[in-house]
């Protein structure tokens, strides 16, 4: 159904745009709601979440962060977990992050919620964004920022300890650099910076599913290329090139030490996991506290956006069908391995093989249905205004003997308020039911720190939290990437450093770290030089040949007596760094460049006036 407008009124933004037009104010209105939504957690952030998946992230900060600040080293090797395993060569570490940043500054717990903080604000930014190209304005595209950005997805992390998921906020920027790529190069960067933060931040999960959105997304521009001719029909699958090689480029030094680990030791998962639309429908709607990995109001966000983006679809509006054949795709995609779903297809692809969890797409099926929302709102204010605005109803307003632009502000402004009001009933639906989610997560205190000469304990991977902060390695611990460890390690050694034949000769540690371990020699006869650790190809000492110990890092000595030096340095770390550095510098020079050219103007979206 269409509004027709009066005589004379033109197609202008709604009053409700310019509620949230001024970037600052809408910004300082992001920082209030993430900061409700996560106060919780804010206002005391020194606790962790009781599940094993929120121990064990928290150590690979804690770890990541000891090396960066007291030894001063780039977190490449972890010697605190498993008895030592790569640290930038593990996929979920977020060692890296720029919000790891932030611990620098305000310590590693502040540090870690003030990232968690900047995240939910940049969701609703990116959503608020992402949202302004399909045409929804005002009141619309703010209901779509707050509806994904606090969606039960979200919410879920908490519970389950895994809050590298926050990454996937980023999700509206990575789908908006590819969809204003049409037209930019620049926005198809911005694109790929954002996808490279995504997978900087431990996206082991999100990384891939957002590639899964992108290849859905060409697929779906390609064949809107070759109808509407608006763009060429290669430059889809020319952004998505492009988009990968810069995500690759910037991420390249955890990119290349993570490449060789998952091929050499890639993470296996033989489960078959499948979930029709009751169960996503009950994820995405059902209001339940019940909870689980998976089950009813894990990705909620509520039942009043799913009717609003009804609406939209009733109305026959182009955009919200788009985004409605969108997110079919994807959920075809979520629903696991069904008998004639597409899931199983993935298992063929080198990448995807072992992708699992196909439910987290519900994601992505939250932002569209919530830009579908903001949809409906953003075409009911726009009709109401119009309506308001009938000749009818302007002769009323001149009896009164108010001036026409009078008559239209105060139309304009009735229908904005309308609008503010409808969408914050809607937001508040998902927003208050989630945050009460967020606060109900059960916790327990963090460790305090200690410093002591480092060894290897026998720990326990369910407090794997408290080793790093005690300055102990466990050898208690669960990786699902299966690392190679050791089935000499041994725990509370009387010295990590020891010789194979006790009788030749005696060794002492002069210091220790993470990367860098100093010992004085002194032997009788040549001998062999045992850490207690894993080895690693990155290992290597300044005096003697490494030799293969059971798995141990070992160096065989000469006799006498010296200063023995072991070193981890890894090649690939360093052509990483160079590539991302490259990259890094290639970006920032482009707006530089002596001769600019200049993107054409992206064509207007149907509906959006």
């Amino acid at each position: 159904m269409t509004t027709t407008r009066p005589p004379g009124v033109t197609a202008a933004a709604p009053a409700s745009e310019a509620w949230f037009a001024i970037v600052g104010l809408r910004l300082l209105l992001w920082l209030g709601v993430a900061a409700w939504w996560l106060w919780p957690w804010l206002s005391d952030p020194w606790k962790v979440g009781v599940s094993q998946d929120a121990a064990y992230f928290l150590h690979h900060a804690e770890a990541a962060w000891r090396t960066w600040v007291q030894y001063r080293e780039l977190p490449v090797w972890e010697p605190w977990f498993c008895g030592g395993i790569p640290g930038l060569g593990n996929i979920q570490n977020n060692a890296i992050s720029p919000t790891f940043a932030l611990t620098f500054s305000f310590g590693l717990m502040p540090g870690i919620r003030l990232g968690w903080l900047l995240y939910v604000v940049a969701g609703m930014e990116g959503s608020y964004q992402y949202a302004r190209h399909f045409g929804v304005r005002g009141a619309g595209a703010a209901l779509a920022g707050v509806v994904f950005a606090l969606s039960g997805r979200f919410a879920q992390s908490f519970y389950d300890g895994q809050p590298v998921f926050l990454g996937f906020e980023l999700a509206p920027w990575v789908l908006l650099g590819q969809v204003a790529g049409l037209h930019s190069w620049r926005a198809a960067a911005g694109g790929a910076v954002a996808m490279a933060i995504v997978f900087l931040e431990g996206g082991a999960v999100a990384t891939p599913l957002l590639g899964l959105a992108l290849a859905v997304g060409m697929i779906g521009h390609t064949v809107d290329a070759l109808v509407r001719r608006n763009v060429a029909w290669w430059r889809p699958l020319g952004v998505l090139v492009f988009m990968a090689l810069v995500t690759a480029g910037l991420s390249a030094l955890r990119l290349l030490p993570v490449a060789e680990t998952v091929l050499t030791r890639p993470r296996l998962w033989e489960g078959r996991e499948s979930y029709d639309i009751a169960h996503l429908w009950a994820m995405l709607f059902e209001p339940s506290t019940l909870g689980g990995y998976e089950g009813p109001g894990t990705s909620y966000i509520g039942v009043l956006t799913a009717v609003a983006c009804l609406t939209a679809l009733v109305r026959a509006d182009g955009p919200a069908w788009r985004l409605a054949a969108w997110a079919g795709a994807l959920g075809w995609l979520a629903m696991g391995s069904q008998k004639f779903g597409a899931w199983d297809a993935l298992q063929y692809l080198p990448v995807l093989k072992n992708l699992r969890c196909p439910f987290r797409l519900t994601f992505l099926l939250g932002l569209f249905t919530a830009i579908g929302a903001g949809r409906a709102l953003w075409l009911c204010e726009r009709d109401l205004r119009d309506r308001l605005q009938a000749p009818l109803s302007l002769r009323a307003w001149r009896r009164l003997r108010v001036p026409s632009q009078g008559a239209r502000a105060i139309a304009a402004g009735a229908a904005a308020t309308v609008a503010v009001g409808l969408g914050f009933v809607v937001a508040r639906q998902s927003a208050q039911f989630n945050a009460a989610r967020v606060a109900a997560v059960p916790t327990k205190a963090t460790s305090r720190w200690a410093d002591q000469p480092f060894r290897q304990s026998l720990g326990n991977r369910w407090h794997a939290h408290v080793w790093p902060a005690v300055h102990l390695g466990s050898l208690g611990c669960f990786e699902e990437q299966p690392f190679p460890t050791s089935p000499a390690l041994r725990a509370d050694l009387a010295a990590e450093e020891y010789l194979a034949d006790a009788d030749a000769g005696h060794v002492e540690r002069r210091s220790w770290s993470p990367h860098r371990i100093e010992l004085a020699v002194d032997l009788k006869r040549p001998a062999t030089l045992i850490v207690n650790q894993n080895d690693h190809r990155g290992w290597g000492s300044d005096v003697g040949a490494k030799v293969k110990h059971q798995g141990l890092l070992a160096v065989q000595l000469p006799a006498g007596r010296r200063i023995v030096t072991l070193r981890h340095r890894d090649p690939l770390v360093f052509a990483g760094l160079g590539i991302t550095a490259l990259t890094t510098l290639g970006l920032l020079a482009w707006p530089l460049r002596g001769r600019r050219r200049r993107d054409p103007v992206p064509a207007a979206v149907p509906g959006d006036a």
